[in-house]
């Protein structure tokens, strides 16, 4: 058994899709919920609260220095009968940044890796792989952010090019084992200069 890390500002007796909730991303939906809105997004492993606030120099909608925050801990187990994406994998970051690779060749490229390195499917097992696969890594991920060529529009985002799942549950809920109040710090993150292509 491995755990998946989820955070929100928000505390909830259990993690619930969108669709669940019945909060579609675009309001203007009643009935037909987007794919989107049948997911619920793992981390693979803590993320690092303590300089992220400092990689976006505190100007992020979420990552505030001083901002409490839920960090919500799930056995892998607990995620039952579902399917998953890795989602924003090394792969397609490389992929995305290398201007001699056309839309029909990305797309035929990370149809290939997905199969071949497990980041689709409907296994807890495979799941599992991909944690202990990415431990370690996910602090690294997130200091890399700032050297993207487009940093400016991706700044924004929540999770540009740092590794984590998207998991659809056919119940539609998650529940957790765990939930902890953390804060988000002000140390100081030491952004990498080496090639931001490397993993």
């Amino acid at each position: 058994m491995r755990y998946l890390y989820h955070y929100s500002d928000q505390l909830f007796d259990s993690l619930k899709t969108r669709e669940k909730q019945n909060k579609p991303l675009d309001p203007k939906v009643k009935t037909n919920f987007s794919d989107y809105d049948k997911h619920i997004s793992f981390f693979l492993e803590p993320i690092p609260l303590d300089i992220l606030p400092d990689i976006h120099n505190n100007r992020h909608p979420f990552y505030v220095a001083g901002k409490e925050v839920y960090e919500y801990r799930i056995p892998t187990v607990n995620l039952g009968t579902m399917r998953y994406h890795l989602t924003e994998s090394p792969e397609k970051t490389k992929a995305l940044y290398d201007s001699s690779i056309d839309d029909n060749a990305y797309y035929a490229l990370m149809d290939k890796v997905n199969k071949e390195q497990k980041y689709v499917g409907t296994s807890i097992k495979d799941i599992e792989e991909l944690v202990d696969k990415f431990e370690g890594t996910t602090r690294n991920f997130f200091l890399k952010v700032p050297t993207y060529p487009n940093y400016e529009e991706i700044k924004n985002k929540y999770t540009p090019c740092v590794p984590h799942l998207m998991v659809y549950p056919s119940t539609g809920m998650v529940r957790y084992s765990s939930v902890t109040k953390k804060k988000f710090g002000n140390a100081k993150a030491k952004i990498s200069n080496s090639n931001f292509l490397n993993w």
